[in-house]
């Protein structure tokens, strides 16, 4: 089971590479793709019911590492790439709401 966790990361940092040199949207899709609500790093989390119960520690730690790894490299490709943020955010209005009355 600990070989999913290094297929995973073998995976992921090959599709970042390919995100990271597209720019915009590949990033999105692989933040989607890898770190989303349904994306594969939380179906390798789902596999813990599996683990055998003396793997069980080793694969959570490989699992969470990986996680922070994934977090990581994306923030940093992220940043790689350009502030992150959409087009228009960094105007410096970004705390004001320029539709409130008064």
């Amino acid at each position: 089971m600990l070989e999913k966790i290094d297929e995973l990361k073998t995976a992921a940092e090959a599709e970042l590479a390919e995100a990271k040199a597209k720019g915009g949207d590949a990033l999105e899709a692989f933040r989607v793709r890898y770190l989303g609500s349904k994306g594969r790093l939380k179906a390798l989390m789902g596999l813990m019911k599996e683990v055998p119960k003396d793997q069980k520690r080793a694969f959570g730690q490989g699992a969470n590492a990986l996680k922070g790894a994934l977090q990581e490299a994306f923030e940093g490709a992220l940043s790689g790439a350009g502030d992150g943020k959409p087009a228009g955010a960094s105007s410096g209005l970004t705390g004001v709401d320029v539709t409130e009355p008064g």
